[in-house]
């Protein structure tokens, strides 16, 4: 009996992308490059925002997931914390392995 293979798409494997960037940076770059343009009148802004769109275009070809990477880091910043505690539980050997005996 032969076994079944599935294809898998690279599609499906890749990080979502728009215009060459990351899809949500670049749908954020657009969205507030509309809003100062409806909102402010501030015509200069689509220049600012080609250049902010070439640094993520710049940051998708370095690495495709950096921007996941620092926001899942800004998350865990809150939590993490590398250095050692004086209230800090020390865990004791498992049962069998020479707990509470005295050396």
């Amino acid at each position: 009996m032969a076994l079944r293979s599935t294809p898998v798409h690279r599609c499906l494997l890749e990080v979502k992308s728009a215009g060459g960037a990351e899809f949500a940076p670049t749908v954020g770059n657009i969205t507030v490059c509309l809003v100062m343009l409806i909102g402010p009148n501030l015509f200069w802004w689509p220049v600012l925002s080609y250049f902010v769109h070439k640094l993520l275009q710049w940051m998708f070809y370095k690495d495709p997931q950096l921007s996941l990477i620092f926001l899942r880091y800004l998350r865990e910043a809150d939590v993490y914390d590398p250095w050692p505690q004086a209230t800090q539980f020390i865990n004791k050997r498992p049962f069998g392995a020479g707990r509470d005996l005295l050396c």
